[in-house]
C-alpha cells in the first residue's frame, strides 16, 4: 500500500526505501531514539548523508522536548564528539535546542547546560546560529530599487529561535559567564540588524540599555589618572576577556549603542551624562564624535553638553606666586579652544555634531554652535566692544548690527577647525531648509535671532538670505 501511494520505492527482494525526504529523517530519527546504541554506527568520520544529519538532529531534538532532564542529550553529544568525529555531528546536536518546534522549552530545559563551563556549548552554538539561522536583508526586504540599496552582507534574523534566545539571554544576563559576553554581543548585534527594519521590535531597547551596562561597566574600571589608583579597582568581566578582547568589545559595543541610540533614548542619555562624569574621557568623547550614530535624535542636549565639554580647555590644578593651590587653563592659554579641536580637521559640515543637531534638534544645535563661536569669542577679544568694528546687515526689521567683520570669512575659514565645520553646517543646514520651501523669512530668524517680520518680500529675503546664513553672528566674535 505504501508503494501505491508513492510512501516508499520498492528495490525489490523486499528492500523499500521512503521517497520523501521527511519521512526518511524522521525514519533515522525513530532508529536512534529507539535503540541508541546505533549512534555509533553513523559515519562519524565524515559528514554523512543529509538523511543521517538531520535524523540526528530530530532524534536530539525528541530527547529535548520530551525529557526535562538533558542527560540524555549529553550522553548523545559526546557519543557523537568522539576523537576523529566530523564537527557537523556535533552541530547538527547544537542545532536541535533552537530548531525545536517548542523553542522556549528547549531553551528553558537546555539552560544551565549552556551556561555551564563558562558558557562553553552556548559560546559554540551562537556563532554556528548567526551562520546558519540568517537570511539575506534583501531577499526579504525588497525596495523596488534597482540596484538594491540594501547591501547584499546585510544578514537579518530567521527563524523563531531568535526572540526566544535573545530574551533568555537578556533575562540571565546577571548569570552570563563573563568569558561568553563577546558571542552574547554578536547575537545581540545580529537582533538589532533586523530592527533597522521593524521600529516596533521590543528587544532592542532592552539590548541597548545592556550595552551601556556592559560600557560603564568597562569606563569604570578604567576611570584612573594616577597609576596609584589602579589599585583595588574591580577588573572589567573578572579578567575574564584579554586587553585585546576587551578593548575590541568596548569599541563595538559604543560603536552599536550610538546607531540604535533611538530606540532607546533613556539609555543614551543615561550613558552620555555618565561619560561626561568620568576622568579619562577624551578617547571616549573622540570615538563619539567619529560615530554618533543615532545620538542627534536620542540625546540631543546630553550630545551637545558632551561636543562643549570636549573642546572647552579643561581647568587644571597649578601653583600660584605664594605657593598655593589655584585654578588655571590648560597649557594652551593662547588658544581659546582645547587641542581636541585638531580632531574636525579637515573642516566641514560632517565634521562633529553640528548639522545632525540642527536637523533633528534645531534649537539645541544653535544653542551649541552659539555657545561655542561665543566661547571663542570671549577668550579672543577679552570681552572688549568691537567699537566701529563690525558689519551691517540689512535685516527684515531693519539694519543689524555684527561686530568683528573679519568674523565674516569664518564660514570658509577660521582658526578653529570646530567653528568653522559649525559654521559649514549652519550654512547647508539653511540652505537645505530654504530648497525645502521653508520660509526664507523663518530661516533667517532661527539663524539669527528669531525676530519676526513681514516687512520684506520673499524674493528680497532670497536675494539677502545666502549672506546672512554665511555670515550668523548673534553676538560680538573674536577676530582671528
Amino acid at each position: 500500500m505504501l508503494v501505491g501511494i508513492d510512501s516508499t520505492s520498492d528495490f525489490g527482494n523486499d528492500r523499500v526505501a521512503f521517497r520523501h525526504d521527511v519521512l526518511r529523517d524522521w525514519a533515522v530519527a525513530g532508529v536512534l531514539t529507539a535503540t541508541p546504541e546505533k549512534l555509533s554506527e553513523l559515519p562519524l568520520a565524515s559528514m554523512g548523508s543529509p538523511a543521517q544529519l538531520r535524523g540526528l538532529e530530530l532524534a536530539a531534538r525528541v530527547r529535548i522536548e520530551t525529557v526535562a532532564d538533558p542527560t540524555a542529550w549529553r550522553k548523545m553529544l559526546e557519543v557523537v564528539s568522539c576523537n576523529g568525529s566530523h564537527p557537523i555531528w556535533r552541530r547538527a546536536m547544537l542545532l536541535a535546542i533552537i530548531h525545536s518546534e517548542v523553542t522556549r522549552h528547549s531553551i528553558s530545559t537546555m539552560g544551565e547546560t549552556l551556561l555551564a563551563d563558562d558558557a562553553a556549548l552556548l559560546r559554540e552554538l551562537i556563532p554556528i546560529m548567526l551562520a546558519v539561522d540568517v537570511r539575506p536583508a534583501r531577499d526579504l526586504l525588497w525596495l523596488g530599487a534597482e540596484p538594491s540599496p540594501i547591501p547584499a552582507t546585510l544578514n537579518i534574523p530567521d527563524g523563531p529561535a531568535w526572540p526566544h534566545l535573545v530574551m533568555w539571554l537578556l533575562t540571565r544576563s546577571a548569570d552570563l559567564p563573563p568569558k561568553a559576553i563577546p558571542e552574547v554581543a554578536e547575537l545581540y548585534v545580529g537582533w538589532c540588524a533586523l530592527g533597522l527594519f521593524f521600529p516596533e521590535d521590543r528587544l532592542t531597547p532592552l539590548i541597548v540599555a545592556q550595552f551601556k551596562l556592559w560600557l560603564t561597566e568597562i569606563e569604570l574600571a578604567h576611570d584612573w589618572e594616577d597609576w596609584r589608583e589602579r589599585k583595588g579597582r574591580p577588573v572589567p568581566f573578572s579578567s575574564a576577556l584579554t586587553g585585546e578582547q576587551l578593548k575590541r568589545f568596548e569599541e563595538n559595543a559604543r560603536l552599536y549603542l550610538a546607531l540604535f541610540a533611538i530606540r532607546s533614548p533613556e539609555a543614551a542619555k543615561a550613558y552620555l551624562a555618565h561619560v561626561q562624569k568620568l576622568k579619562r574621557k577624551e578617547s571616549i568623547y573622540c570615538a563619539l564624535m567619529e560615530t554618533r550614530g543615532s545620538l542627534a535624535q536620542a540625546a540631543p542636549e546630553e550630545l551637545a553638553a558632551v561636543t562643549l565639554d570636549y573642546l572647552r580647555k579643561p581647568e587644571v590644578e597649578d601653583d600660584d606666586d605664594n605657593g598655593l593651590p589655584s585654578r588655571r587653563r590648560s597649557p594652551f592659554a593662547d588658544e581659546a579652544l582645547a587641542h581636541t579641536d585638531k580632531d574636525f580637521l579637515p573642516a566641514a559640515p560632517s565634521q562633529g555634531p553640528f548639522y545632525d543637531l540642527l536637523k533633528h534638534a534645531p534649537k539645541v544645535g544653535l544653542k551649541l554652535i552659539r555657545d561655542l563661536i561665543d566661547d571663542v569669542v570671549a577668550h579672543d577679544t577679552e570681552s572688549m566692544d568691537a567699537g566701529e568694528d563690525a558689519l551691517v546687515v540689512e535685516m527684515p526689521t531693519g539694519p543689524r548690527r555684527f561686530p568683528w567683520v573679519r568674523t565674516y570669512a569664518w564660514s570658509e575659514h577660521s582658526h578653529y577647525y570646530s567653528v568653522t565645520s559649525a559654521l559649514m553646517a549652519l550654512e547647508t543646514w539653511g540652505h537645505e531648509r530654504i530648497e525645502k520651501c521653508d520660509n526664507v523669512i523663518d530661516v533667517i530668524n532661527d539663524v539669527t535671532t528669531g525676530h519676526s517680520t513681514n516687512s520684506l518680500t520673499s524674493n528680497q529675503c532670497k536675494r539677502r538670505s545666502r549672506q546672512t546664513i554665511c555670515t550668523f553672528r548673534t553676538r560680538p566674535r573674536s577676530v582671528c
